[in-house]
């Protein structure tokens, strides 16, 4: 008897949870962030900027490893004239060089993702907040990238709506 009250608690337990559960249908919708992306305004300005910057970095860096190039050619073909103290001496410039070169590279990248960030977050922050606006208006629990589902057949394209609560047309 003991047995058939806790085995019908847990019943009506897991039957009451289930049927709550059934009840809260989570809606998903989806969106294509990157064509949102590519019409606000102020983005092909921002972009413009980061390719500037690449280039200029781009630009130094082939100049670096350029000079590298000419003083190792350099190197290779006079060190049988060189005297060991000479010799040491052009090794040890070839590898400052080389070091300055990697250190260039990585504060090249570390610009180039700070700048990015610095121009690019406000329009990324622009569309979150305005995905977030129309995903509680609509009642959408979850909202996806296009770019990040393996596969979509129709569904909830909110793209339209965002575009509309961003002003772009």
């Amino acid at each position: 008897m003991y047995k058939k009250i806790i085995l019908s608690t847990i019943l009506l337990l897991f039957g009451g949870s289930l049927s709550v559960f059934s009840q809260t249908k989570a809606t998903f919708a989806h969106l294509n962030v990157s064509e949102i992306y590519k019409l606000m305004p102020g983005v092909d300005t921002a972009q413009q900027r980061i390719a500037e910057l690449q280039e200029e970095l781009t630009t130094v860096g082939t100049e670096l490893q350029n000079e590298f190039q000419q003083k190792y050619e350099e190197y290779t073909k006079l060190v049988s004239t060189y005297s060991p103290a000479v010799a040491k001496a052009k090794e040890d410039e070839l590898n400052t060089m080389y070091s300055r070169i990697q250190k260039f590279s990585q504060d090249a990248e570390e610009e180039m993702a700070l700048k990015q960030q610095e121009l690019l977050q406000p329009f990324q922050k622009r569309i979150l907040d305005a995905v977030k606006v129309v995903a509680q208006t609509e009642g959408y629990a979850y909202v996806f990238d296009v770019s990040t589902i393996s596969f979509s057949e129709g569904g909830n394209d909110i793209t339209a709506k965002v575009k509309t609560q961003l002003g772009i047309k």
